[in-house]
């Protein structure tokens, strides 16, 4: 599918690149009084940084990942001296695939330079001071970029699974201890969330007594059922932890025709992109082949 027809139903988003690319520097971010990451935007973007839930989500992956709150891995604009750096846009929604790109980008600190210098900053991150006092910056914490670089890549490993129909494969990442239904995720397992309203039987579908054994209680389920549950999960806490936003475009007509109204989705940032690029090609929006 071309890149056109894979933004028929976001609006005509634009992200911005640092032309003298990007770095990492070791600096403490700077946080309000309740300890939490002061929130910031790049220098690029003129709306305010009023993103509350993605910068909730940065207290908590910061918390978990680096409690003592010191001195972190920052990727920064070059040149650091400079407020404003230049920059050039582009749209990303003309590579259709630039979230499977991320997704297997190595978790590196190396990696995730060459994605930036390709692609731009996430566009969600916190103020730091680059030598301890002066002007403050806009920097993306490296465990930021970890956490969602691995979340995307296990969304996507297990569509993968699910399409190709990779049952045997699929059945090694389940667990059921009996009381819930869990995926095994890189020595983790993550628990998954069943609505009994909207998903009525599957629940009790999907549990076993302890003493069934593996073949005997997956029998006539559908292997499917937990992946795409996860996936579910991963992408629809992703769109709106990163705030993608329905909208309505107004297309006036100077023919004398009615008037079109048209909903389309406008993603915040480059992170918010890229989780409703995976949304689109895993709701089939966009016909993406994994």
């Amino acid at each position: 599918m071309s890149g056109d027809e894979n933004q028929n139903d976001v609006f005509d988003f634009q992200w911005e690149i640092h032309d003298s690319g990007y770095d990492w520097i070791k600096a403490p971010l700077l946080t309000d009084k309740e300890g939490r990451p002061e929130p910031a935007r790049p220098s690029f973007q003129h709306w305010p940084p009023d993103d509350r839930a993605g910068f909730l989500w940065l207290d908590q992956i910061l918390s978990e990942e680096t409690p003592s709150r010191g001195s972190q891995w920052v990727l920064h604009a070059k040149p650091l001296k400079e407020f404003y750096p230049k920059t050039r846009s582009y749209r990303p929604f003309k590579a259709p695939d630039l979230f499977i790109e991320f997704a297997q980008s190595e978790p590196s600190l190396k990696s995730v330079r060459e994605f930036a210098n390709k692609h731009g900053f996430l566009g969600v991150g916190a103020a730091f001071q680059p030598d301890g006092h002066g002007g403050a910056r806009y920097g993306e914490p490296f465990e930021l970029w970890k956490r969602e670089i691995e979340s995307m890549r296990m969304a996507l490993h297990f569509w993968r699974l699910a399409k190709a129909g990779r049952e045997d494969e699929l059945l090694s990442h389940i667990v059921w201890p009996g009381d819930f239904v869990g995926i095994r995720w890189q020595g983790k397992v993550i628990h998954l969330h069943w609505d009994h309203d909207q998903e009525p039987g599957v629940l009790e579908s999907m549990e076993t007594e302890a003493s069934k054994n593996k073949e005997d209680y997956m029998e006539g389920v559908p292997l499917i059922l937990p992946a795409y549950r996860l996936i579910h999960e991963q992408v629809h806490k992703a769109l709106k932890r990163f705030s993608v936003t329905p909208i309505t475009v107004w297309t006036p007509s100077l023919n004398r025709q009615m008037p079109q109204l048209t909903l389309k989705f406008r993603p915040r940032n480059l992170i918010s992109a890229l989780w409703l690029q995976f949304a689109q090609a895993v709701t089939e929006i966009n016909k993406f082949r994994p």
